[in-house]
């Protein structure tokens, strides 16, 4: 059964042979990762009935910070490089 102590329970040197205690230093921390973005842009033009041009770039701010989890380990860039492209698209 379990019993969420108080403050001064934890404290109390009575209930001490009752408490779990962890050497793991983190086994409370967190494990989400620090924020990161990616801005990404599209235009389109539509050309008469049957055909639209797009130009797309992605992560047009060149944003790729290196993220590490708050809990430590290892981290990663999660950011694709800046690209850029055209996109024609016609309708039947």
């Amino acid at each position: 059964m379990r019993h969420p102590f108080t403050d001064i329970e934890r404290n109390d040197p009575t209930f001490a042979s009752m408490m779990l205690r962890s050497g793991n230093a983190y086994q409370y921390r967190l494990t989400d990762y620090s924020p990161y973005f990616s801005a990404n842009l599209s235009i389109t033009k539509e050309v008469g009935d049957h055909v639209s041009i797009s130009f797309y770039a992605n992560n047009f701010t060149n944003s790729r910070k290196y993220v590490r989890p708050y809990a430590g380990g290892t981290g990663g860039i999660f950011t694709p490089k800046f690209y850029y492209g055209l996109t024609v698209r016609i309708k039947f």
